[in-house]
């Protein structure tokens, strides 16, 4: 299908720039939003529990991706993978009105993961660019507050004045929580809120 030519277009892009596909759980642990220093009234709290969950530690559909990418990040440089570049194209679940019977909403998200090296937020603000670049998207950025994110390291991304996804530094309280020695950046966005204005067909123009 399109979409699906249009996703395989986008992994490409993300992989001709040395990023490798992960893939994860569609679930994650409460204690993840704990990690992730989330206030009590944090939208990523509103979740879709497992009525039968394998274990706790795998009882909550995901609503972002960030703490799964961060957790490939920590399992790589604890066994001595010290530079790196991840991405992930799944699906988050926005729950809805249950009462009434209806199914979460699933939302197409991209999670991006990049450390170690001589890597830095303008490596992952390069690598979002160059989706919108190839996409014929126009991104404009502000500063983000994010709990999981360095407060003067990181930036919501902007999409004709609706926030799609944010890019930033781990907290480094995070950081040392995990015992992390090299620096993490993380960038995710909504795919859903963009593919409308995605156009990854030659475009020509009168010079």
């Amino acid at each position: 299908t399109d979409e699906q030519k249009q996703e395989l277009h986008l992994k490409n892009v993300l992989k001709t720039q040395g990023f490798l596909e992960a893939y994860n759980y569609s679930f994650y642990s409460p204690k993840d939003f704990e990690l992730m220093k989330l206030p009590e009234d944090a939208e990523e709290r509103k979740v879709v529990k497992i009525l039968n969950p394998i274990s706790e530690e795998l009882s909550l559909m995901r609503t972002f991706l960030a703490p799964s990418m961060l957790m490939n990040a920590v399992r790589n440089i604890r066994r001595g993978n010290d530079v790196g570049r991840e991405f992930e194209v799944a699906n988050v679940y926005v729950p809805n009105d249950t009462a009434a019977g209806e199914q979460p909403e699933e939302r197409k998200h991209v999670v991006l993961g990049i450390w170690g090296g001589k890597n830095d937020f303008f490596d992952m603000k390069g690598a979002v660019e160059r989706l919108a670049e190839v996409f014929h998207l126009t991104f404009t950025y502000e500063r983000a507050q994010k709990s999981y994110l360095h407060p003067g390291v990181s930036a919501d991304v902007i999409l004709d004045g609706k926030t799609v996804g944010y890019i930033g530094e781990l907290d480094p309280g995070i950081a040392v929580s995990l015992g992390l020695d090299k620096k993490v950046y993380l960038g995710e966005l909504d795919i859903a809120a963009v593919e409308t204005e995605m156009n990854d067909a030659v475009v020509y123009m009168n010079l």
